[in-house]
């Protein structure tokens, strides 16, 4: 089970960026499986531009590198990276804890 967990709302600079992050997702994905991550997303607005992306990792210095994989590959494309607008860290683990304290508590 990840220990990491971040979910990311991403905006691509232009409909081009947008499109070509949608042609090469596959790809993405082959690096985050790679490096021990899982990438799952979904479009939130084409309009906008903007995807939700969610990213398991073992620990947050493997997202890391994972991204920085991630935008090597965009730029030896010449793929314009999309920009985050916002991250949250799901901290999967210390959640569990927390849930776990609080279950002792309620009965005790």
């Amino acid at each position: 089970m990840a220990k990491f967990n971040e979910e990311q709302i991403i905006q691509c600079p232009s409909e081009k960026s947008f499109n070509d992050h949608l042609l090469i997702w596959e790809e993405i994905k082959k690096i985050a499986d790679h490096m021990g991550c899982q990438f799952t997303w979904g479009i939130l607005s084409r309009e906008e531009r903007t995807f939700k992306l969610n990213i398991y990792a073992p620990s947050k210095d493997i997202q890391m590198n994972c991204l920085i994989e991630v935008m090597k590959m965009l730029q030896s494309r010449g793929i314009e990276p999309a920009i985050i607008l916002q991250a949250k860290d799901l901290r999967c683990e210390e959640a569990e804890e927390i849930l776990e304290g609080m279950k002792e508590v309620l009965h005790a």
